[in-house]
């Protein structure tokens, strides 16, 4: 991708444009949770806290925001479970001799050029593209990843967007650098995703989306994948149809200024001859559909109501290289495959608070090496959550409160049900117990802008 290339140019336009503005604000917080809440199926107490900054500066047409935050846990042997709406981590590492804290960070880095209606852009991000609290195609659930790629009003009722990014694949190379105090350097091999998303707004009040991507990998920068406006099923096939091509269509209808309707039809493969074959289905499908409303109830409360449907066979791919997914993370909507989800969040203000309530309920099923090369044999299973599945439904009330500025108090409880809680879904052969527990959570938050976070969803209204 030319990522040294490109940013060094990039940064010295920055540094070289004549008139500029330049701000640097601390970011910091920190929370308590005595049940662990979802960072672990266990009752104990854990927090999580950290510290860092976020910088903006801008000269001409070049802008760049860019934000780093050093984090902390202490209570938890590894990175909080994957399996939950909040943000992943990319790497832990223990600074201390206790076997129950440690470090990792968060990063993000977004640099724009305004090259007439179009946006330009090259950071390391995580975006979502779709609707929903969580999209099926591509949500903030991962840990950010290198791209680069832009974004084009066409018309002022249609717009494209376009990235090619670098992921994290976590699949091991077989060559190794010699070496060093602690052994042979790992080496994985290189996995890339391309996406592109073309929006239509016929009236004001209606969105149309076309949303194409491949997730690709052991081998170099794919030219066919660097040209934007190209049909990307096509181009798979061209190159060999060993990549791993993804569709969402998705809409957006606003009936009135306070409410949303919305709907997303994720296809990772679509037997079109045979979509009504029950003995050869061949339709690898995820589904999506929400409500957003506000003034409910009172003025400025907004509600959400989300509910999503996963195929146990999108997601993944026959070749491990090619997953959509990144350090291990689901590229789109966080409870990945062969997995259900109904989310409701409600919040309203009372007086100088904000009251924040939260339920879920989500399940997921066994994603086994035997249920994938079944698939590609043409041999489907249709016992949904047959072979053992995870279940969590939890309910919580939060209290927020601005102090000053961006520094915000959080107060709640949440109470969980945790449903074979030790389920691994490659291997769910063993079950575990089911954990019923309580978890007061309090914390404080100073610009604080993590994905997924209670604090977060509220913020961004």
């Amino acid at each position: 991708m030319a990522r040294p290339t490109v940013g060094a140019l990039l940064l010295v336009s920055l540094l070289t444009a004549q008139s500029g503005d330049f701000h640097v604000q601390p970011v910091a917080f920190g929370m308590v949770r005595t049940g662990g809440d979802l960072w672990d199926p266990q009752s104990e107490p854990l927090t999580f806290f950290g510290f860092g900054v976020v910088g903006e500066a801008s000269a001409g047409k070049l802008r760049v925001v860019t934000e780093v935050v050093a984090t902390q846990f202490i209570g938890l042997t590894s990175l909080p479970r994957k399996w939950s709406p909040e943000h992943g981590f990319s790497w832990a590492i223990s600074t201390t001799d206790s076997a129950t804290e440690f470090s990792s960070d968060y990063t993000s880095m977004k640099l724009t050029y305004q090259a007439g209606d179009a946006t330009l852009y090259a950071g390391k991000i995580a975006q979502q593209w779709g609707p929903g609290m969580q999209s099926l195609f591509l949500s903030r659930k991962s840990p950010t990843y290198p791209q680069i790629g832009f974004d084009w009003p066409i018309t002022p009722s249609i717009d494209f967007s376009y990235f090619h990014g670098e992921l994290f694949s976590g699949v091991r190379d077989s060559r190794s650098v010699s070496g060093g105090v602690k052994g042979p350097q790992k080496i994985w091999v290189d996995r890339y995703i391309v996406a592109h998303r073309l929006q239509w707004q016929p009236v004001p009040a209606l969105t149309l989306a076309f949303n194409e991507s491949v997730v690709y990998g052991g081998k170099p920068v794919e030219t066919m994948y660097l040209l934007p406006f190209i049909l990307f099923f096509s181009a798979e096939h061209f190159l060999g149809d060993a990549d791993n091509v993804q569709i969402q269509l998705d809409v957006s209808w606003r009936p009135g200024p306070a409410t949303e309707l919305y709907g997303a039809w994720f296809i990772d493969d679509w037997g079109i001859l045979d979509s009504f074959n029950s003995e050869f289905n061949q339709n690898h499908f995820g589904w999506l559909g929400g409500l957003g409303w506000s003034g409910l109830l009172r003025e400025d409360d907004r509600l959400k109501l989300e509910g999503s449907w996963t195929d146990a066979r999108i997601y993944r791919h026959a070749y491990d290289i090619t997953f959509y997914e990144n350090r291990g993370y689901p590229l789109g909507h966080w409870t990945g495959a062969h997995a259900q989800s109904l989310e409701l969040r409600y919040a309203v203000p009372l007086g100088s608070f904000w009251l924040q309530a939260e339920a879920m309920h989500a399940r997921r099923g066994a994603l086994t090496r035997q249920m994938l090369e079944e698939q590609y044999d043409g041999q489907v299973v249709f016992d949904r959550f047959g072979g053992g599945s995870e279940a969590l439904t939890r309910a919580a009330v939060q209290l927020y409160r601005q102090v000053a500025g961006k520094l915000w108090l959080e107060a709640g409880v949440s109470v969980i049900q945790w449903e074979n809680t030790g389920f691994s879904p490659a291997s769910p052969g063993v079950d575990s117990m089911d954990i019923n527990k309580v978890s007061m959570n309090l914390g404080f938050y100073y610009n604080f802008s993590l994905p997924g976070y209670s604090i977060t969803n509220l913020l961004e209204r």
